[in-house]
């Protein structure tokens, strides 16, 4: 694999694929992928600089952001504080999100 082919089997309805790329012994992406399963327009993603997707690609000093869009270029952001919280945050204000409505069935009558 490359990372040209990171739309191959992703949904049509998909917008945005994030990809955070860091160390294997780290677990921020891990849990940055929980934060945004319920973004149903975006996928996040996270993978080690060793992947066979990421061949291609140097990502320098990691933590690293990528965002790749439907429409536009792929871009990079190289993440400067490396805290849960920290690339939350990008990914957030990058991509303009805001919190999705969650349909519950809970009535307040």
């Amino acid at each position: 694999g490359s990372i040209d082919t990171i739309w191959k089997n992703v949904k049509a309805d998909v917008e945005h694929v994030v990809l955070v790329i860091e160390e294997t012994s780290s677990r921020l992406g891990r849990a940055v992928v929980l934060d945004f399963a319920k973004y149903p327009k975006l996928l996040v993603q996270y993978m080690n600089p060793g992947a066979d997707m990421l061949k291609d690609i140097s990502p320098g000093a990691l933590p690293v952001v990528k965002f790749f869009h439907r429409k536009e270029k792929p871009e990079t952001v190289s993440v400067k504080d490396k805290s849960h919280q920290d690339i939350f945050d990008l990914i957030t204000k990058t991509l303009n999100l805001t919190k999705p409505k969650v349909k519950t069935n809970i009535s307040t009558e």
